[in-house]
């Protein structure tokens, strides 16, 4: 059953009357998954989504009808603050149905990633299931901050690229006190497992992150990468206590991309692994 409009009344009624409101996704079958099918949805301030075990949030593939190229997002935030997704639910992009079942590396094929943030800060991530993601699976972009991302489990597809898993792109925490931090995740990909990068259209910095006890499984990408899609200043990066299989390199420091700002600027610093 298509329920975006339930989860949109949900989700308005939560930001709107104080504190902190939760939209609850049960898993109302003790034999088999409760399936949730939604187009994509925009978080608003004060919202919490809670996904019980055995619950599925399913991208209705009806919705990305006539997209174009290049990136979409399931669940997004725009300015936003105070943001919990937690449980140990499902968040299922359906990434090869969106494409069409063509690798997103082919021309004008549409990606689909499970959760991106636009200048949002206080994010909490937190137990979650993401599959199926044809784009950056988690990426707090343009200026998000203070975001705490723990114990969540991606698991791409091992034979496409482009599907990193979690990608700080122009964010990260406020200050060496108050970093965002990543720790106690499994990342599957075919690329890069985990990113601090400066991305193709917005030049603002990231900086402040702490990533740590993660076990990353990569097919052809990195790791971890500091740099790639870079354009600014990187720094107060700390990584620690990573298992890195299967993968292209374990850690790199890489500074180039012919992106549409210009790569290959900035400086990093003060970056230990």
């Amino acid at each position: 059953t298509q329920i975006t409009q339930a989860i949109t009344d949900a989700n308005n009624y939560a930001t709107t009357n104080g504190g902190m409101g939760i939209v609850y996704f049960p898993n109302i079958s003790a034999t088999k998954a409760a399936i949730y099918l939604t187009k994509p949805i925009v978080l608003k301030s004060n919202v919490a989504l809670y996904f019980e075990g055995g619950s599925v949030l399913r991208m209705d593939v009806s919705a990305a009808t006539g997209w174009g190229g290049g990136s979409h997002h399931f669940l997004s935030a725009t300015g936003a603050t105070n943001i919990e997704v937690y449980g140990r639910g499902e968040i299922d992009c359906r990434g090869s149905h969106v494409a069409n079942y063509q690798p997103p590396a082919t021309y004008g094929t549409p990606q689909i990633n499970p959760f991106y943030t636009d200048g949002t800060s206080s994010v909490l991530l937190y137990g979650v299931l993401m599959t199926e993601s044809s784009g950056f699976t988690v990426q707090p972009a343009k200026g998000s901050s203070d975001l705490t991302i723990q114990n969540i489990k991606i698991i791409n597809r091992s034979d496409w690229q482009w599907n990193d898993g979690i990608d700080f792109t122009d964010s990260g925490g406020t200050s060496t006190s108050e970093v965002s931090l990543v720790s106690h995740c499994f990342i599957r990909t075919c690329d890069d497992g985990c990113c601090a990068k400066t991305g193709y259209y917005y030049t603002g910095t990231s900086h402040d992150i702490t990533e740590k006890d993660m076990v990353i499984d990569t097919a052809v990408g990195d790791g971890f990468s500091v740099g790639a899609e870079t354009n600014a200043d990187i720094f107060n990066i700390n990584c620690s206590k990573f298992e890195v299989i299967n993968c292209h390199r374990g850690v790199a420091l890489v500074h180039w991309h012919s992106d549409p700002a210009g790569g290959g600027k900035g400086d990093w610093y003060n970056c230990t692994f």
